[in-house]
């Protein structure tokens, strides 16, 4: 019997380390009037009125999308790569 409850009373407290956990990496996220995150996208327009999606690191954009007629179809973009960005494949097209 006291086997169990340590074990149940192990398993609570890793359900409140992990809550503990997640609220602080919300709080960092959503933190107002700190310094701003390293990586952020951005939508932007360009010359010709698209809208344009930016990866950005600090300043300095890292990839960027084709022009969109529309916002909405830029943050389509955006969530795109969020969604399926992670699980992609690698291909180097390159020759050694």
């Amino acid at each position: 019997m006291r086997l169990a409850m340590r074990r149940a009373g192990s398993w609570q407290m890793g359900l409140a380390l992990d809550s503990e956990r997640a609220k602080l990496v919300r709080e960092l996220q959503h933190t107002e009037g700190d310094a701003e995150m390293a990586h952020r996208f951005e939508i932007r327009q360009n010359k010709a009125g698209e809208f344009v999606a930016y990866f950005c690191h600090n300043s300095e954009a890292i990839f960027w999308t084709e022009g969109y007629n529309s916002k909405a179809s830029a943050k389509n973009a955006i969530e795109s790569i969020l969604k399926n960005g992670p699980a992609a494949e690698v291909v180097d097209t390159t020759s050694d």
